[in-house]
């Protein structure tokens, strides 16, 4: 599972043992939660297909599984997931955190 950020939220993330990503409501009218996706940034129509600003994509979480995560309704529920409440790893479920040209 995968989580993009700007250089403060990765700053603010990746400062803590465990990863904690807030809960914010998004533009859009998405539900109040925080989002997560499967698609790696080499993607076909990655940004048009998840939505994320450019700015948002400059650094990356990388971690194993879903646990507590549900999928968007529809067609992107397949590689967008989210949590309506602030979403914890624990340090073993973590793979990767850094800038995303450099993502594994």
């Amino acid at each position: 599972m995968l989580h993009y950020t700007d250089a403060v939220g990765h700053k603010a993330i990746a400062s803590q043992v465990k990863w904690i990503f807030k809960a914010a409501q998004p533009p859009g009218g998405r539900p109040f939660g925080a989002y997560f996706t499967t698609l790696r940034p080499d993607a076909h129509r990655f940004s048009a297909r998840t939505r994320i600003p450019k700015a948002k994509q400059a650094f990356v979480f990388s971690f194993d599984g879903d646990t507590g995560l549900h999928p968007i309704e529809g067609g992107k529920g397949a590689y967008i997931f989210w949590s309506p409440v602030d979403y914890e790893v624990d340090d073993p479920r973590q793979s990767y955190n850094g800038p995303t040209e450099a993502l594994p």
